[in-house]
């Protein structure tokens, strides 16, 4: 059962965590950054897919790009996300150079060589998020589709402890990610 939600609770929550994440000292973002990678890499659903979608950080959200030069390192195919209108697809990247100003000026991939991945980890951004994995994105529902559209994907979001909250409220169409991976704590779904 679904609670009701609001477009007005839903942006009020929104707000208030990308107030919260701003707040962060450049030094507290690098290093809870790396506190949390630390957590993925440790993760049997990291150690166990060769395919890693992750996407660029950007407006002061969790540091992605020392999460992709392990991934680089450690021998995984690494895809970035590529916005087409009101669909996401995921774009091979083997260099961060390979990506430019996009939608919504966030890096993505210059490539158009999309390519549809059945299996592997997806790390996805949101702005808040509570303990039972609940999600509350920018308000676009690309991963929502793109999840629907990808159901074997395992779902992982990365965010700081300071965008946990009490309660998300969500709706029938919302996909939660499997786990929540913050500097203090990680989090499955329930």
């Amino acid at each position: 059962m679904c609670k009701k939600s609001t477009a007005t609770e839903k942006s009020a929550i929104r707000n208030d965590a990308k107030k919260k994440r701003s707040c962060l000292t450049d030094t507290e973002r690098i290093e809870k950054s790396g506190c949390i990678a630390t957590k993925l890499f440790s993760t049997k659903a990291y150690k166990e897919n060769n395919n890693i979608l992750l996407y660029m950080s950007a407006n002061n959200e969790v540091a992605t790009s020392d999460i992709f030069n392990k991934a680089i390192s450690d021998g995984k195919n690494v895809y970035f996300p590529k916005v087409y209108g009101k669909e996401m697809a995921f774009i091979s990247v083997t260099s961060l150079d390979e990506l430019t100003k996009g939608s919504f000026g966030i890096l993505e991939p210059v490539s158009d060589n999309i390519v549809d991945i059945t299996d592997g980890l997806i790390i996805m951004p949101g702005v808040a998020f509570d303990r039972n994995c609940n999600r509350i994105g920018y308000g676009g529902g690309y991963y929502d589709r793109y999840l629907l559209a990808h159901p074997a994907l395992t779902s992982c979001a990365i965010c700081y402890e300071c965008q946990i909250v009490d309660s998300i409220p969500f709706e029938a169409h919302d996909i939660k990610p499997e786990m929540v991976i913050t500097e203090l704590n990680v989090y499955n779904r329930t």
